[in-house]
């Protein structure tokens, strides 16, 4: 499916279902692309900090290389115990 603008989809879909039984579908479709329209928008603040993060951890890694390698390397792990731990948990559920 093409990627389509929140409104333009809400406003298709609206004009499809123009019918007095989908009234709290269109408002629930109008508030899920409101929901969609808020989570996409990046302010400046977000910007400046994300590109503070990447520049401090980009100047740490050149700096001492042997230790960010550890420290990723430690990281990753981490990451891959804490999903190996859930999908445990989820498979035992069954």
């Amino acid at each position: 499916m093409p990627d389509v603008h929140p409104r333009r989809f809400a406003a298709r879909l609206e004009r499809a279902l123009r019918t007095p039984t989908t009234c709290a579908i269109t408002q629930r479709v109008h508030l899920l692309c409101r929901v969609m329209q808020r989570i996409q928008v990046m302010r400046p603040i977000d910007l400046f900090k994300a590109t503070l993060f990447c520049g401090i951890a980009a100047y740490l890694v050149y700096t001492f290389p042997t230790l960010s390698q550890g420290i990723i390397i430690a990281l990753l792990s981490l990451l891959w115990l804490s999903y190996l731990r859930s999908t445990v948990l989820r498979l035992r559920q069954r």
